[in-house]
C-alpha cells in the first residue's frame, strides 16, 4: 500500500525553484527579468513564501525556467521526477 505524500509547502517549492535556478545558473534578478517583475517584488515573495507566493506565481516561475510545475512539486514532495 502506497502512502500519498502531503502537498509541498510554498517554502519547499522555493527550495526547489532555487535548486533549479542553480542548475541553470540563473540568478534571482535574471529570473525577475524573465518574469517581467521588479527584483524586490520577487525577492519579497521568496523571502515570505508561506504568505506571499501563490500557485499562479509558481506556475509562471516554472514556465520561465522551462520546467514543468509538476516536476518541481514532485521534487519538493521528495519524489524523483
Amino acid at each position: 500500500m502506497t502512502t500519498k505524500q502531503p502537498p509541498a509547502t510554498p517554502a519547499e517549492m522555493v527550495v526547489q525553484v532555487r535548486a533549479e535556478m542553480a542548475r541553470q545558473r540563473i540568478t534571482l534578478p535574471q529570473l525577475a527579468d524573465r518574469l517581467g517583475v521588479p527584483y524586490p517584488t520577487l525577492y519579497g515573495r521568496f523571502a515570505n513564501a508561506d504568505r506571499r507566493l501563490l500557485y499562479r506565481d509558481l506556475a509562471q516561475i516554472a514556465e520561465a525556467l522551462g520546467v514543468p510545475l509538476a516536476t518541481l512539486e514532485a521534487r519538493a514532495e521528495g519524489r524523483a521526477a
